[in-house]
């Protein structure tokens, strides 16, 4: 029998321990692509979602309730046979044993050793399963998702409710595919697709279409010669997720989720046992004509403008540490062309210089990162207004994982040049891992931008949003 306390311990970690935050768009669009975390479908243990939550902690019990399976099956509620107190359970013949000796079941948990409030087998994830079956049908491995945003505005932005003023309706589903052959000599041919759509209100104001492809691509890849991709395929300059739901301005900026035409190699070269170094070479023809960034905010928000013959190139060497914490630190650069049909705004280049860090030492995470831009990539830039020749725009993150629950702050700006103008992004809240394929996110968040040379200072956004993930 579980005793109310103990139910009440675990309803009020639950509470605390469930908050993250959501951003949102322009003042007619307010909304970001989290995703930061797509399923990699040929092997969940590289998922992110377990690069977040699988962190070895050290903490004490928080709360657990349990049911006893090998001593009294299905007592009546508040009988105990054989005279047995509260505190002990009882064995088959009317002794009393320790609650210890019954080796009993833990329904939910949520403790240090706990990825998940509700373990594997929860009626939630066995629901999702069998409504879900169709998907494995297919001799193919596939995922299948969901956003769900609920945003209380504090603000009075007015933009609250099931999505938001401008963006109502399901945040998003999304399907991705991953399809893969192993050919003789080890290496493999596949291909990459990552496909969502939504019932509401269009994404962006800019892509008025409901549903988009984040990448498709098909690859080729050894471990001598890394991987090559061809197609839709994901910019890989700096850091490519953020913690929380809420974007970071070098999200907003087109740096983060990001997907364009072209070519890709990557490969991790193992230099010794304590050190990789990632490195990666893109070449890119066209953009995608989509991303997370807000209108007016990048080159691909604005109706006759494009990015033409981008090339990026990263190298991120990672330390192991002797006390097994890693340390990554990547360099990355950009340099393509700005291709305008916009009458008085004429073609431009862009370079991009960034250099960001990513630390891990058990349940702690901190990651930060600077981008320097220079090339003007809008006639008027959201932030300043006017066709801001140069922006600085950075991120510091920082995380800390208990058990199911991953606690975490984000502080975010840009600051404009020619002209000038800034943007403030912070949040502040948790993740919670209710299941092993449901995620709640909760946070609260403020978002500001000042020297706006139309509307000087205004607030964005303000407010509390509470986000569900699922993925099977």
């Amino acid at each position: 029998m579980v005793e109310c306390k103990t139910i009440l311990s675990w309803v009020l970690a639950i509470s605390l321990g469930g908050a993250s935050a959501v951003l949102s768009d322009e003042t007619d669009n307010y909304v970001v692509h989290p995703e930061t975390e797509t399923p990699d479908v040929r092997d969940t243990t590289e998922l992110k979602i377990d690069r977040i939550f699988d962190q070895p902690v050290v903490t004490p019990v928080v709360a657990e309730a349990l049911f006893e399976t090998d001593c009294c099956p299905n007592p009546p509620p508040g009988e105990r046979t054989g005279g047995c107190s509260e505190t002990a359970s009882c064995s088959t013949d009317g002794g009393c044993l320790s609650i210890g000796d019954c080796n009993p079941d833990a329904w939910f948990r949520f403790d240090a050793d706990a990825k998940s409030v509700l373990p594997e087998g929860n009626p939630i994830d066995e629901l999702m399963k069998t409504v879900l079956a169709p998907k494995d049908w297919f001799n193919c491995p596939v995922n299948v998702g969901g956003w769900h945003w609920w945003n209380i505005d504090t603000g009075g932005v007015g933009n609250g409710g099931y999505g938001a003023v401008g963006f109502r309706g399901t945040y998003a589903y999304y399907v991705v595919a991953q399809p893969e052959v192993k050919l003789d000599d080890d290496s493999k041919i596949g291909a990459y697709v990552f496909y969502a759509g939504r019932d509401g209100e269009p994404y962006r104001s800019y892509y008025p279409s409901n549903f988009w492809f984040l990448e498709a691509y098909a690859s080729y890849s050894s471990d001598d010669l890394g991987i090559l991709k061809a197609g839709l395929i994901n910019t890989k300059f700096g850091l490519d997720y953020y913690l929380g739901f809420i974007g970071t301005a070098p999200y907003f900026d087109g740096f983060i989720q990001d997907a364009d035409y072209g070519l890709s190699w990557e490969k991790k070269h193992e230099v010794c046992d304590d050190l990789t170094v990632d490195t990666v070479a893109q070449f890119f023809f066209h953009d995608g004509a989509w991303n997370g960034g807000l209108a007016n905010h990048n080159t691909e928000s604005v109706a006759g403008l494009h990015e033409r013959n981008t090339l990026v190139l990263r190298m991120a060497p990672k330390w192991t540490l002797s006390d097994d914490s890693t340390l990554a630190w990547g360099i990355s650069g950009l340099v393509g062309e700005i291709d305008s049909n916009v009458p008085g705004f004429a073609n431009d280049t862009r370079t991009v210089l960034g250099t960001d860090v990513d630390y891990f030492n058990g349940p702690l995470n901190l990651r930060g990162e600077v981008l320097q831009v220079n090339g003007r990539t809008v006639p008027t830039r959201l932030v300043s207004g006017g066709p801001s020749s140069r922006i600085t725009s950075f991120s510091a993150e920082a995380g800390y994982t208990v058990g199911p629950v991953k606690y975490r702050g984000v502080y975010s700006a840009s600051y404009d040049a020619h002209p000038a103008g800034r943007q403030n992004i912070w949040s502040l809240g948790a993740v919670t891992q209710v299941t092993p394929n449901v995620r709640l996110f909760t946070e609260y968040t403020e978002w500001t931008v000042d020297g706006n040379s139309a509307f000087g200072s205004t607030s964005i956004i303000e407010g509390v949003q509470m986000v569900v993930h699922w993925h099977y």
